[in-house]
């Protein structure tokens, strides 16, 4: 916080030294009296400020992205990355400074901004708290909020409270309608102020427009019945009181209708609505009661904490308090007619502090400085043996001397009173003594009345002492104090109660002197002793439950899960619970697993080697058995529990003596298997296993053979379903010469009803009238609006005064304009029928060759023009120079704030002299944000050019192949054609393909000779390419020496992709083939005819053949016309993530825990062994640029990650990978969240440029329980896998959706932004690009619900059809409109509309007859009469209505043109109506006393001539500058400059130093950065210092321009607009 006087950075609308009368006090020998006020400054500076979310933060102070879009929409350059789905869009992340929007920037006096978390994160952010702690209690006058990039909010409280916020009380409440601040905050809330402290409710500030920079401004003063006396409105000065002020939101602005319903759960929506504060500026000053004119730090260490320099004889930090010594009257707030100085107390120079009493001042008991019984003063601590009120008694044993004064220090002398009988106190003034109360007599020699038995004299009998507990039991009281005389242990006045380390009846002594008692105390009832921590027992002489080692009594240190209750014995040694393991309980004992649940290992004792098991639960397994709890046989072992070798599989055999005879669909020697096209071997099955009936026309290569453990046949990419017999959703016409099986419905985005189509025919769901196969064409006789639909023609308008438009109609004028003409302004009534950000788009001509400003206004139907307390959206226009037709877009700049329509009837006026305008369009944000331009790719890519260039595909990969062993198409011999083998000829089909043998022509046969590294069983893969459109049939055989021949076939699918295709050899049956081969063979192709190209042939080994080598995979999105692109063509891909997720990020090896994180025992044993991944590298496929954790076995083949969830729950765990080297493999992953799940992920083949995604499973489920804040969680890969680990999402379950899993559609509305709106989106069909109007179509369908009716005038058109985009109808010849429903201007008789047969005038355009307009002069119509004006065809004239009061003479006629009076001096305006600015009092028009320097343009009001001030600039004739500014210039459009003290203080003056202009060419030295001076020449004529540094030696890196004297000094500013120009000559060498 600033002191008071330091500067303010923030420009505002109220100043800091609010204008209100009852705070701007006079000072106090005027208005103000008495009454003393320090001046007001900014609060907030300084001050803590808190908020209970903040966007970027998550619950536990992480950092996490919050992504959130503005309102206003996108931009149409810029980075694409930031517009989503046509909306401008950023991301908020307390980690980085760029994007982080922390509380703090609310109060720093910078642009920067808070920002609360978007409502997509949660709606619970409706309601966030924003808290500002000022450190003490202040008077606030007013609180300025500035909003940022949103709305103000709707529905908030203001509060404030006194007691540093214990507690806090509404100060004004804040809602949009008075319906909402009646229902939230009660009726009363919208009352008329009559009370200082009444809280009510606006709806001025609640408005959704402006939607960004809204101010909202509270008084806390103006308006209330105190306003005008502060100082006696204690309830106003109670009111404005604050320690702390919050702000409470409760709802945040929307458009009508944006947060109900389904859109509450739609992020594209609730993203775009969240609080945003650029500046929070509070008006007050400190509280000082009146008392102080200067508050003031005081405090070095404290230096925000200010005290008021108190006056009046008061103290304290608010002057809230008498100083000491100053208290004989009640402390008060001064006021304007009573300073209620604080007056001293009458002491008699005894003290000097006192208090005031408030019964003393009723009894009169106090006498003040004059001698009166006034105040209540009490003093305090009388010196010099005096007491009482005021110091005017002398205390006991000493009595007033009659021979000083009441205020000498010797008023009181000591009593000399000798005697046991005697109680030390004399009599004033005479000094005699007084008795003790029990004696009497002038001696005190004999017992007073009431006593007995001198000289004891004791009281006669009373209530009598305890007998048990008096000394002697004899109820004996002391003689001198006569109390009761307690024995030893006893205590009270009656000797009744036993004392501290006693107890019982008797009050014995406590027995508690061991170890653990604390300090001998008992209970006084039982004895049992008060033990130390740690000890228990009667005599504290054992240790409680969890500690050992009496009388030490350690701490056990056992783990509270596994031990028993006992926790552990004697020695300290834990006595742990049977399950778990010693010393301290804190693992599993063996038998058991999964700490601390520590269940038991379900080992069968028949076949496991003992009871114990793996931290996961597994058994360790006799030889021939296998399984969690070794409950069934191991490969190759049969018969279960026997488990024997070489046994038969049941289920696959049938009963037989010697070798197994195996079902007729089971093989293998133990017949433990189904053979190729079957699966699920099973004893139930009567053939053994079933049929995988897989539809070869959706497999992979046509294979049909399927998985054995589920039965799932191989299908291509975007076929699905158990046989492949579907194509996927969006996807249709399955065809067997297809290598992805189906094609892309591609359906129209705003055509269809989905994304899905017929499974043969293709045909998508189509919005109504809308129809072709995509749904992208309109149905016979409709059509699609174009983007400008929503038009408004400027000649259907009115003028302010409800007058028709005047309009032309000239073709040479105005080229091809629309409906019945052009005009130059009006305002324009328009309906919109559902809530919607616009834009509105104006058609125009300019032809003045400068630019022209105008102004666009908004106004609802049932305001005025420029009414007082209407939400009034205005913008202004710039149209540049355009002879041609040409459009303008409103707003100008796309983050200018659009105008916000809510459903009725708007009128738009429109302010443009000398433009001439066509037409109006409003242009909804479902068009310029273009958000439904979300598009599903699914076409691979080709290396052919794409006839649309834009359009977009899918770059696929393989797994490589390149470990196993192959041979290249290069090394092949072809025979065709009956000609003798030779090399085949080879070809590059691009110049990125890579060399190909071409296998092309009649009777081929193909021959290549491999090599094996060692004999076996192996499968055969051709890659290749092929250009024919037909599938292709080769045999192959292989020969190898020594064996039989091989013969199978491939099928050689078209292949014209971004790669090369691939294939597998199979038999007749259409299983894989499998060649038995030794170290060489030779690879036979032959085919009756063919034509493809050849690249590879891999030779596979059986057992590692996988049917992924042949199913390519997505890389990216890319578009067409290369093969095998890298990465840098990838379009990024975005994968959603909900905000309410927990990104579990940064990788981190650990050890940590490992007793709770089952893992396999050979996980590294420390962090020293952990590798620094960064050095890693990145996959090779990867086109983003983050940062990847790697996996692998060779390296660190686990990732530990820890993290803290908000509230335990059910969640959902997906990983983020690339995984670009290995068919599909599973990932280990273990959850420790209070329980410990233990589970797998699918780490499948991965290619993507930004990587895939696979959700966690965990005991066939993938919602885990999580029942702990703390969460912990390890991934580990298999032995020789790699994989790069991005991230982990922990996803609630209630938001997540299996969508996750998938990259997000293409978003496509940034490129139609920036390509298809740079003419206000006006889209011509025959000259826009295809992705501009087949977008635009789009987008028209989808706002239209569908196509329109073409409606053409069944007369008026020449057909019924219209144009499909536009819906233009053919018109007959003159006639006009979309839909050929009239003449054309100047044309009548419609249909048959000819032309007017009236010279320049128009006609009636049924009859024909010529129209005579208002007020021109028959027979012609086509002159003025006198006193009008403005001849149109239509209109006619317009009446002068000059001003007579204003015109020079008589005549009040006008110019028959423009309609200009003819005026007098000093008068302006067509009518004369007015003053010219700098005169006033019209019509006797008088220069305005003003001082124009400090003027605006209008000098004065024209009725009043009350001065118009300048921005800066106050005073009766605006001469003054400003608080916080100087120098009144003329020039300078605010007047004067604000101060820029950098921070020191707000207040400046004008320098009596001036500004000069000098130059000085003489004496520029150049110098090196040694000091070296290198030569120059001088041009004076020329102001031209020039140095030649061709000669300069390299060594010379830095030259200075040294500055002559006349530069240098004490000067205030300097500019220096030189030019410093460097000429590189370029020199030959030869």
């Amino acid at each position: 916080r600033k002191v008071p006087g330091s500067s303010q950075p923030k420009t505002h609308r109220l100043p800091l030294q609010p204008q209100h009368s009852a705070w701007t006090e006079l000072p106090s020998n005027g208005v103000n009296g008495y009454s003393l006020h320090p001046p007001y400054f900014n609060l907030a500076e300084g001050t803590k400020i808190t908020a209970t979310a903040t966007c970027g933060e998550g619950d536990n102070g992480r950092s996490i992205h919050d992504l959130y879009c503005k309102l206003v929409g996108g931009p149409v350059s810029g980075d694409p990355s930031q517009t989503i789905q046509g909306q401008y869009c950023d991301t908020c992340a307390m980690g980085d400074r760029g994007r982080a929007h922390p509380i703090t920037n609310a109060i720093d006096g910078t642009e920067r901004w808070w920002q609360s978390p978007p409502l997509s994160r949660s709606t619970e952010f409706n309601e966030v708290n924003v808290t500002l702690d000022l450190g003490q209690l202040f008077h606030v006058a007013y609180v300025l909020i500035k909003f940022a990039n949103s709305p103000r909010p709707d529905l908030w409280v203001l509060e404030r409270s006194t007691n540093f916020g214990e507690s806090y009380q509404p100060w004004q409440f804040f809602a949009s309608s008075k319906r909402d601040c009646i229902e939230r905050f009660g009726r009363q809330t919208i009352e008329r102020i009559t009370h200082d402290n009444d809280v009510i409710c606006t709806t001025e500030y609640s408005r959704i427009v402006p939607l960004e920079n809204g101010e909202v401004v509270v008084s806390l003063v103006n308006g209330r019945p105190g306003a005008m006396n502060f100082s006696y409105s204690p309830v106003l000065r109670d009111f404005t009181k604050a320690t702390n002020i919050r702000l409470r939101f409760l709802r945040t602005n929307t458009l009508l209708g944006h947060l109900m319903g389904k859109a509450l759960r739609d992020p594209t929506v609730t993203r775009r609505y969240y609080y945003s504060i650029k500046d929070i500026s509070i008006g007050g000053r400190c509280v000082c009661n009146g008392h102080a004119e200067v508050c003031d730090p005081r405090d070095p260490n404290d230096p925000y904490r200010l005290h008021c320099d108190c006056q009046h004889n008061t103290c304290g930090t608010s002057c809230e308090k008498c100083c000491p010594g100053f208290n004989q009257l009640p402390w008060k707030p001064a006021t304007t007619y009573n300073a209620n100085v604080c007056e001293p107390c009458n002491c008699n120079r005894h003290s000097y502090e006192c208090y005031y009493d408030p019964e003393v001042d009723q009894r009169g008991a106090s006498v003040d400085m004059e001698g009166h019984s006034r105040g209540g003063g009490v003093c305090m601590e009388c010196q010099h043996h005096t007491t009482g009120v005021n110091c005017e008694r002398c205390v006991p044993t000493y009595y007033r001397s009659p021979d000083h004064t009441l205020d000498s220090p010797l008023a009181c002398s000591p009593c000399v009173c000798p005697s046991d009988f005697r109680d030390g106190t004399c009599e004033d003034l005479t000094g005699r003594c007084y008795c003790k109360p029990s004696y009497t007599g002038e001696n005190c020699d004999s017992c007073a009345e009431g006593y007995t038995n001198f000289p004891d004299c004791y009281q006669k009998p009373r209530e009598e002492c305890n007998a048990a507990g008096t000394e002697g039991n004899s109820c004996r009281r002391d003689p001198q104090t006569r109390s009761c005389v307690c024995k030893p242990g006893f205590t009270g006045e009656h000797c009744d109660s036993c004392a501290t380390g006693y107890y019982g009846l008797n009050c014995q002594a406590c027995r508690c002197s061991g170890p653990g008692c604390q300090e001998g105390r008992c209970d006084s009832l039982t004895g049992q002793c008060q033990c130390r921590p740690g000890f228990q027992g009667y005599s504290c002489d054992q240790c409680i439950t969890g500690y050992f080692n009496y009388p030490v009594c350690q701490l056990c240190g056992c783990s509270r899960v596994g031990s028993l209750p006992e926790v552990c014995d004697a020695s300290g040694r834990c006595l742990c619970r049977p399950e778990f393991l010693e010393p301290r309980c804190e693992q599993c004992r063996s038998g058991f697993h999964s700490f601390p649940n520590c269940q038991g290992c379900t080992c069968d004792p028949r076949t496991s080697l003992d009871s114990s098991c793996s931290a996961s639960g597994h058994c360790h397994c006799r030889p021939s058995y296998s399984g969690t709890s070794c409950n069934r046989c191991a490969p190759g072992f049969y018969g279960f529990p026997s488990c024997t070798p070489g046994t038969c599989d049941p289920a696959g055999s049938v009963q037989s003596e010697g070798s197994c005879v195996c079902r007729p669909y089971v093989e293998g020697v133990a017949c433990d298997r189904c053979k190729p096209l079957f699966w699920n071997l099973s004893p139930d099955t009567i053939y053994g296993c079933s049929n995988c009936e897989c539809n070869v026309e959706g497999t992979v290569g046509g294979v049909a053979e399927c998985a054995q453990s589920n039965g799932q046949c191989h299908c291509k990419p975007n076929v699905c379903s158990g046989v492949c017999s579907v194509c996927k959703d969006g996807y249709y016409n399955m065809q067997g010469d297809s290598l992805f099986g189906c094609q892309g419905c591609q359906c129209d985005i705003g055509g269809s009803a989905g994304q899905s189509c017929g499974e043969r025919n293709g045909r998508c769901r189509c919005r109504p009238n809308v129809g072709g196969t995509k749904c992208d064409v309109p149905r016979p006789d409709h059509y699609f609006p174009d983007l400008h639909h929503l038009k408004f023609e400027i000649e259907e308008g009115t003028m302010l005064d409800g007058r028709p438009v005047r309009f032309g109609y000239n073709p040479l004028e105005f080229e091809g304009f629309s409906w019945r003409g052009y005009a130059q302004m009006s305002p324009v009534q328009v309906s919109v029928s559902s809530p919607d950000l616009f834009q509105i788009v104006l058609r125009y001509v300019n032809r003045g060759g400068l630019d022209m400003r105008g102004r666009v206004f908004v106004l609802e139907d049932s305001k005025n023009f420029l009414c007082g307390n209407c939400s009034e959206q205005s913008k202004q226009i710039v149209f540049s120079p355009s002879s041609e037709p040409a459009f303008v877009t409103v707003p100008q700049n796309n983050f200018v704030v659009p105008f916000v329509l809510n459903p009725g009837t708007w009128s738009v006026v429109i302010e443009a002299e000398g433009i001439l305008l066509d037409y109006l369009v409003l242009l909804p944000s479902a068009y310029y944000e273009a958000p439904i331009l979300q598009i599903k790719v699914t076409e691979p890519c080709t290396y052919s050019p794409a006839p649309d260039a834009g359009k977009n595909c899918l770059l696929y990969r393989y797994l490589s192949l390149d470990q196993f062993p192959s041979v290249s198409g290069n090394d092949a011999s072809c025979r065709f054609d009956n000609h003798l083998p030779r090399p085949c000829q080879q070809e590059r089909i691009t110049q990125r393909h890579p060399d190909m043998a071409i296998c092309s022509g009649t009777d081929l046969n193909v021959q290549i000779r491999g090599r094996v590294s060692h004999p076996g069983e192996y499968v055969l893969v051709v890659e290749y390419a092929n250009e024919d459109d037909a599938p292709q049939t080769v045999s192959v055989a292989v020969n190898a020496p020594g064996g039989r021949t091989h013969q199978h076939y491939i099928t050689i699918l078209p292949c014209k992709y971004s790669f090369l295709c691939r294939v597998v050899t199979i038999d007749e049956m259409n299983r894989v083939a499998v060649f038995t081969l030794s170290t060489d063979a030779e690879v036979q192709l032959i085919a009756d005819r063919a034509s493809f190209f050849l690249h590879q042939v891999y030779l596979i080994p059986r057992e590692e053949f996988t049917m992924e080598y042949l199913v390519p995979k997505v890389h990216c999105i890319t578009t067409h016309g290369h093969f095998s692109p890298d990465s840098s063509s990838c379009i990024p891909s975005r994968f959603q993530t909900p905000s309410d997720s927990l990104v579990l990020k940064e990788g981190q090896w650990s050890s940590v825990l490992q007793a709770d994180l089952p893992s396999p025992a050979d996980l590294p044993l420390g962090p020293a062994d952990a590798p620094n991944w960064a050095n890693e590298g990145r996959p090779p496929t990867a086109a983003d640029n983050v940062d990847h954790v790697r996996l692998d076995t060779t390296q660190v083949p686990t990732s530990v990650y820890s993290a803290r969830v908000h509230t335990p729950g059910r969640y959902v765990f997906i990983l983020h990978y690339h995984q670009p080297l290995h068919p599909t493999y599973p990932i280990q992953v273990f959850i420790n969240g209070g329980r410990v799940w233990q589970g797998h992920a699918n780490a499948s083949f991965c290619p993507h440029g930004y990587g895939c995604r696979s959700v966690l499973i965990s005991e066939n489920q993938v919602i885990l329980d999580i029942t702990d804040n703390e969460l912990f969680l390890t991934v580990q890969v298999p032995d020789g896998k790699t994989l790069w680990l991005d991230y982990v999402l922990v996803v609630p379950e209630s938001s997540y959706s299996s969508s996750y899993l998938s990259e997000e559609p293409l978003d496509k509305s940034y490129e139609f932004i920036s390509n298809c709106g740079l003419n206000s989106f006006y889209i011509n069909p025959s000259t826009a690009s295809p992705f501009c109007r087949s977008s635009a179509v789009s987008l028209s369908a989808f706002f239209n619900n569908g196509a329109l009716p073409c409606g053409c005038h069944e007369v008026g058109a020449d057909s019924d059809t219209c144009e499909a985009f536009g819906g233009q109808c053919q018109c007959r010849p003159n006639v006009i409109g979309r839909d050929c429903s009239q003449c054309a201007t100047g044309y009548w008789g419609f249909p048959n509309c000819r032309p007017c047969a009236c010279g320049v005038r128009l006609c009636e355009p049924v009859t024909g007859h010529c129209i005579c307009p208002p007020r021109t002069l028959l027979p012609e119509c086509t002159q003025c009469e006198p006193q009008t004006f403005g001849c149109h065809p239509l209109v006619g004239c317009e009446v002068c209505n000059c001003s007579r009061p204003g015109v020079a003479t008589l005549d009040v006629g006008c110019d028959t043109d423009s309609g200009q009076c003819r005026c007098k001096s000093n008068i302006i305006g067509r009518q004369c109506d007015r003053c010219a600015p700098g005169f006033y009092g019209y019509p006797n028009c008088r220069p305005c006393d003003c001082n124009e320097a400090g003027t605006a343009e209008d000098v004065c009001d024209p009725y009043t001539g009350h001065c118009l001030c300048k921005e800066n600039v106050q005073g009766g004739r605006c001469d003054q500058c400003r608080v916080g500014t100087f120098h009144l210039d003329p020039t300078n459009p605010k007047g004067c400059t604000s101060c820029f003290c950098f921070g020191a203080t707000d207040r400046c003056r004008s320098s009596e130093k001036r500004r000069t202009e000098m130059m000085e060419m003489v004496g520029w030295v150049l110098l090196s950065a040694d000091g070296q001076e290198v030569n120059v020449s001088v041009y004076p004529d020329q102001d031209l210092v020039e140095a030649d540094l061709s000669d300069i030696p390299d060594v010379y890196q830095d030259l200075h321009w040294h500055a002559p004297g006349t530069y240098l000094g004490d000067k205030v500013h300097i500019h220096t607009p030189y030019h410093m120009s460097y000429l590189i000559p370029l020199i030959q060498v030869p």
